[in-house]
């Protein structure tokens, strides 16, 4: 369940490192797995050490990514990020030619 608002913090922090400090995308790359790691590590210490259930770590974990990654931006759309980065958090690199299903009819 955190696994998603951790990756979107990746994905920010990343986006505004090669957005504003024009990060190569191969150091992009290891930042991101770096700091998945981190974010993946302490969740795990948390559930392993906290002498807390475990769904309230990852509800909570998954609440402070997520607000964290919203507050980067003011909980707007990233701008102005490179096309290597874009083909990979803009869909291009799983979207399928013809769309994917979703509710709301067909999209990706």
């Amino acid at each position: 369940m955190s696994v998603g608002s951790a990756a979107a913090l990746v994905m920010v922090i990343v986006a505004l490192l090669v957005r504003d400090s024009g990060l190569p995308f191969l150091p992009a790359v290891v930042v991101a797995l770096v700091l998945g790691s981190i974010l993946g590590t302490l969740n795990g210490l948390l559930v392993a050490y906290g002498r807390v259930h475990p769904i309230i770590i990852t509800f909570g974990t998954l609440n402070i990514y997520r607000f964290v990654s919203l507050q980067i931006f003011n909980s707007q759309d990233v701008t102005g990020v490179p096309p290597t980065l874009q083909f990979f958090g803009g869909g291009g690199a799983v979207a399928a030619p013809w769309g994917c299903p979703t509710p709301g009819g067909w999209r990706c």
